[in-house]
């Protein structure tokens, strides 16, 4: 009786969570099905997924020739998941390398170089600051822990030294590539100060504002590579900017306001705007049909194998930010308690986050969604998962 290596290609992904099984093809094909895993197909699978058998498993021809196994083995190779090779074939090597994750730079390694005062690399993994400069009087502060959304007109940072010193703390911050001033900024006392400062450390400078604010102070903007303006639009009676360099962010909660961003958008030519759903309390409808996912937008995505990697490790959401808020308590994330406040310096505030946070390494690894065969192709976990308190929007599995 024949037998043949099943081997599986270094981009395949393959999970099973009970009697059932996906395969992801990661390379430029971004196949993916989902299979039953029982019986023989469940043994080949167990085989498979063992380290030391090199991604592969022996199967008999007689095993081939069964309707469930053929038809198995026939999408993985249509798929270009794997290959089966005769194992008296000499001349193919039939052995592979599971996807595995590795991190070399682990929370357990940042806890032993802070402990030795060797972790000066942690830094590096701070690439984005959000500072809330002010309020504004059309400022929503649920929204903001949604999106980055300017608060409601209740405090300000009272001086922009404070906000230097915070930012040079660590010396010129290379590591960084954006920072984000929210709120009516332009009231800001000592706004054109620290703008020049910002602009001399030749970090992007996004500004998020809300369009009521932007309009009152369209004459003030600065015609800069440097800058960029995000007017947030929740008033769909007023038109937009002429301004094609302006980044529009459509807020919307309901169906209608989505049909008329979308209008908007084709009519205006807004070339750099994006639509922003927002959750009020009372729209849950309109996140089922708008933001939950369904099976087949999963397997839609075409994923790298890093991407995937990425996904199981972090939250590619909002790995790499700080979140400074007018009081100057700083946040990982404004659904969570504060990590410390400016005065703590960057360093202590990204070790802190990583060592101890809630946002960065917050991924899918708890139920329902570790039971979930999509748990690694799903996007991470969202601010909205925390304001709905569901945390998984989709409609693969039921939240019981």
């Amino acid at each position: 009786m024949k037998k043949y290596w099943l081997v599986l290609h270094q981009d395949t992904f393959l999970w099973t969570k009970d009697n059932e099984g996906l395969v992801y093809n990661a390379s430029d094909k971004h196949s993916c099905f989902r299979f039953a895993n029982q019986g023989t197909i469940a043994r080949i699978t167990n085989d498979l997924l063992q380290t030391e058998n090199l991604y592969r498993s022996l199967v008999t021809e007689e095993e081939l020739a069964t309707k469930e196994v053929k038809e198995w083995v026939d999408t993985l190779l249509a798929f270009a998941c794997g290959e089966l090779v005769d194992i008296e074939d000499k001349t193919r090597v039939a052995v592979s390398l599971k996807p595995i994750l590795k991190i070399q730079d682990t929370v357990a390694f940042y806890q032993v170089a802070h402990e030795n005062h060797t972790d000066g690399k942690i830094i590096q993994n701070l690439l984005r600051l959000v500072i809330h400069l002010n309020g504004s009087d059309y400022g929503n502060d649920q929204f903001a822990k949604q999106i980055v959304f300017p608060k409601q007109h209740t405090g300000i940072i009272n001086e922009s030294s404070a906000i230097k010193e915070f930012i040079m703390s660590m010396g010129k911050p290379n590591f960084l590539i954006e920072i984000v001033l929210v709120g009516n900024i332009w009231e800001y006392p000592e706004y054109e100060n620290l703008i020049d400062f910002l602009q001399s450390l030749s970090i992007h400078i996004s500004i998020y504002c809300t369009e009521e604010d932007f309009m009152k102070h369209n004459g003030s903007i600065l015609q800069t590579d440097l800058i960029s303006y995000h007017p947030i639009k929740t008033n769909y009676n007023t038109s937009c900017s002429n301004d094609k360099s302006l980044s529009y962010h459509f807020v919307v909660s309901t169906e209608y306001e989505y049909d008329i961003a979308c209008e908007t958008i084709e009519k205006e030519n807004l070339r750099n705007a994006q639509i922003t759903p927002i959750y009020t309390g009372d729209n849950h409808s309109f996140f089922e049909s708008l933001v939950y996912v369904t099976e087949e937008d999963i397997q839609d995505f075409q994923l790298s194998k890093r991407e995937i990697f990425a996904r199981q490790a972090i939250n590619i959401n909002y790995f790499g930010t700080l979140i400074v808020d007018m009081d100057g308590s700083v946040y990982g994330n404004l659904n969570e308690e504060a990590l410390g406040t400016m005065d703590d310096g960057l360093y202590m505030l990204t070790y802190n986050e990583m060592i101890r946070g809630r946002s960065w390494l917050r991924i899918r690894d708890e139920k329902p969604c570790c039971d979930c065969l999509y748990q690694w192709l799903c996007p991470s976990p969202s601010n909205y998962e925390q304001v709905i308190g569901k945390p998984n929007l989709c409609h693969i599995k039921k939240n019981k």
